[in-house]
């Protein structure tokens, strides 16, 4: 079946994922090699592999410079356990040619992002945010509505979950919505052991919500703190992201 027409069915929530920023953190990238992203104490080092690639309607001189890392395979298709997972990045169905493989991933469903889109959305911007938020609120509403989702990108700003907040209907300023999450992740150390932890229990946090209003389980990372509500969770991941 050609990706295009790959459907996203069943009720595990959706993990929508970046692949610059992310899976490629591209700022670490050198003329010669590459640095090392920076890691928490005691937090396992992921260790990453430089590949020269040719995406589908790259232009430039010779080929794109890409830092992937196979643990980051791993711990995705641990996560496919619990959600279902979607590109959501310019790289499209090249994701499924080039970055699948490496990473040991199945063909994948796409959200299409062309770069038409962004120069359109450059010349009539209707929030300060990412051009890609209309697009995938978008596509959710029409592929996969009511489905609970995390959007992993190097590029959300607080315009971003404000205007998602508008579009589905939140009165702007109350909490966070139990059944999404926008996580940023910064393209100068890529994902990173905690943040996949911090995935895990949300999967785990609204398996419990769904059953009634018991304390949800948490990871080895954030045993001391109790989850009464899915807001007390994006507290805490939001506190120890401001604190580095």
């Amino acid at each position: 079946m050609p990706p295009t027409e790959m459907p996203v069915r069943g009720e595990k929530p959706l993990l929508l994922l970046d692949v610059d920023g992310p899976l490629n953190p591209y700022r670490l990238i050198t003329k010669k090699g590459f640095l090392e992203p920076k890691v928490k104490p005691g937090e396992r080092r992921y260790q990453y592999e430089r590949q020269e690639m040719y995406p589908r309607g790259w232009a430039g001189p010779g080929a794109l410079t890409v830092l992937l890392s196979p643990d980051h395979g791993d711990e995705l298709r641990q996560l496919a356990e619990v959600y279902d997972l979607v590109w959501a990045t310019t790289w499209e169905h090249t994701a499924n040619e080039l970055i699948a493989p490496v990473l040991g991933l199945p063909e994948l469903p796409v959200i299409r992002l062309p770069w038409s889109e962004m120069k359109r959305w450059g010349q009539h911007a209707h929030h300060s945010g990412s051009w890609k938020t209309c697009i995938i609120a978008g596509w959710l509403d029409a592929h996969a509505p009511g489905r609970p989702w995390v959007w992993i990108d190097d590029d959300i700003t607080r315009a971003d979950r404000e205007w998602l907040h508008r579009h589905y209907g939140d009165h702007r300023g109350g909490p966070p919505a139990l059944d999404r999450w926008l996580l940023d992740i910064h393209p100068s150390h890529g994902l990173r052991e905690h943040d996949f932890e911090a995935l895990r229990t949300w999967a785990a946090t609204l398996q419990t919500l769904a059953r009634g209003p018991v304390t949800p389980p948490c990871t080895a990372r954030h045993e001391h703190i109790d989850y009464p509500t899915m807001a007390a969770f994006y507290e805490k991941v939001d506190l120890d992201r401001s604190a580095e």
